[in-house]
Order: C-alpha cells, then sequence, then structure tokens
C-alpha cells in the first residue's frame, strides 16, 4: 500500500522530504542501530502520548520523525530486526493516514515546527553526551525558541502536552551552561620538571614522580623576593658586629692564664693514666 495516498501535497512533500533527509544525511555507522531505534521508539511513544491529549498536530509530527527514523535504520543496518522495523514502518503509515483528517486548523504549521524541534533537540542531546558542550547548548537553545513558539500558539494546551519535552530540555540546558562555567573558572594545571631522576621506590612509581610537559608557564610572581633590608626604614644597610670589643687589659689577662687545654686523641700518646689509685 503506498503511503499517504489521501494525504494533501503537503504533507506528502513534507514526509518524502523528511525520508529523504533520512536516508542520505546519517551515515551508517553514525549512530549504533540499537541506539536509533531506542531513539526513534522514545518519539512514537510521544505521539501516542499527545494523540491520546488530541494534540493531533504535535502527534503528527512525532508520528512523521519516527517514520524517518525507522527508514533511515532499515537503510543504514538493514540486518538490524528486519521483521520488527519493517512491522513498525508499515504501522506508521496507517497512523500518518488516520492522524491527517483530524489536523485543526494551521494544524500542518505547527506540524512542521514540532519536526523542527525534534531535529534540533536530538541533534543537541547527541552532542551533550558526546561531550560537546558548547555546541550542544546552542543547539538546544534553538530547540528552546521552537518549542517556545509553539507553546506561544496554544499556552495551555501545548505547554501541557510537550511538559516531559521541556522539563528534559530546560534541564539539559541549565546542565551545559553550569559545566561551561565551570570549565571556564577552572584555573589550568601548570608543573614544571626539575630535571632530576629522582628514581623509585617499593612505594614510589615512576608515575607517582613530577614529569615535563607542553605549554608550562610559570610566573616570576609565585616566588617573590622580600625587600632589601637597606630600604626599610630605621634599619641600617650595613650588618652591625656582632662580636663583642675587649679592652686590653682583658685581652693580656688571657694571654697569661690561658684556661686548661682542650682534650687530644693521638695515636703516639705514650703516658697511660693510672686509673687503679683512684
Amino acid at each position: 500500500m503506498p503511503p499517504f495516498r489521501n494525504s494533501n501535497g503537503l504533507l506528502r512533500l513534507l514526509t518524502a522530504f523528511a525520508v529523504w533527509v533520512g536516508i542520505f544525511a546519517a551515515p551508517a555507522n553514525e549512530t549504533a542501530p540499537a541506539e536509533a531505534w531506542s531513539r526513534a521508539y522514545s518519539w512514537l511513544q510521544a505521539g501516542e502520548r499527545l494523540a491520546e491529549s488530541d494534540q493531533w498536530a504535535l502527534a503528527m509530527g512525532a508520528y512523521i520523525e519516527t517514520f524517518r527514523q525507522m527508514k533511515a535504520i532499515r537503510n543504514a543496518s538493514p540486518s538490524y530486526e528486519p521483521e520488527l522495523v519493517n512491522y513498525r514502518i508499515e504501522k506508521l503509515e496507517e497512523m500518518i493516514e488516520e492522524t491527517e483528517p483530524r489536523l485543526p486548523p494551521g494544524g500542518n504549521l505547527i506540524t512542521m515546527k514540532f519536526l523542527d524541534f525534534i531535529e534540533s533537540y536530538d541533534l543537541g542531546m547527541e552532542q551533550r553526551f558526546s561531550g560537546q558542550f558548547s555546541e550542544a547548548l546552542a543547539t538546544l537553545d534553538i530547540a528552546k525558541v521552537i518549542l517556545d513558539e509553539i507553546i506561544f500558539e496554544n499556552p495551555d494546551e501545548f505547554r501541557d502536552a510537550v511538559d516531559t519535552q521541556y522539563t528534559i530540555l530546560h534541564d539539559s540546558i541549565g546542565f551545559l551552561e553550569e559545566q561551561i562555567s565551570y570549565r571556564a573558572r577552572k584555573p589550568r594545571r601548570t608543573y614544571v620538571s626539575d630535571g632530576i631522576d629522582w628514581g623509585t621506590t617499593e612505594f614510589v612509581k615512576g608515575k607517582d614522580l613530577p614529569t615535563g610537559g607542553d605549554e608550562i608557564l610559570m610566573s616570576g610572581s609565585l616566588f617573590p623576593r622580600g625587600p632589601d633590608p637597606a630600604t626599610i626604614r630605621g634599619i641600617s644597610s650595613s650588618i652591625p658586629e656582632l662580636t663583642e670589643k675587649k679592652e686590653p687589659a682583658e685581652m693580656e689577662s688571657e694571654k697569661k692564664n690561658p684556661g686548661p687545654p682542650g682534650f687530644r686523641m693521638s695515636s703516639k700518646q705514650k703516658e697511660v693514666p693510672d686509673i687503679e689509685g683512684e
């Protein structure tokens, strides 16, 4: 059964373009098929919840995106659960056909915006979990703008309908802002190798010793010199004599009474003290 045989021209063109993007834009090895399946199935579940809330324009966007991702899985990984993937693709064709007559006036525009949101949201989350925090923040900011535009169309209904995506999006943006701010504040570690081979012991291994590295920056301000004593007010630059001066009479007395001689060990000593008579 050809898909969308009862659809209008806009939806047919929109869906065909989404499928084309999924086939040619994503390389086969970019995402593991199990991960791609999990992502696609999560949007299918989101579409079903939106349909239960009669948010058919948003549900249509989720169905079309799921259909696109399922087709991309089948083309990139034909051996991955072919029966299950083919079954889901056929069921999604039916769900899209059944949803199209239920779209409200202007629903096509909401569907297209929701598709843009999903694309930005998925890309931003992928960048976040691959460590590209700055890129992820920029992408998720775009997704937030799109989602805010959708909610603006019908604040009461759409805000509750996309509450899950809204919460995850805002939590992710907050997390990325904190990470980027922390990395900006975190000082760069600097270290210097003194070139000495300290050796190793039983408890200290080579990996524990200081090593050299590139981009080493040491500032002279880390080792400040103290002030010159001559520049300190009230202190003379000359060092005072610490030896006490003696009078000539005292010096002459010391020469006459030199005091007991110091103890001297000699290998040629002939006299041995008599210790028995003591």
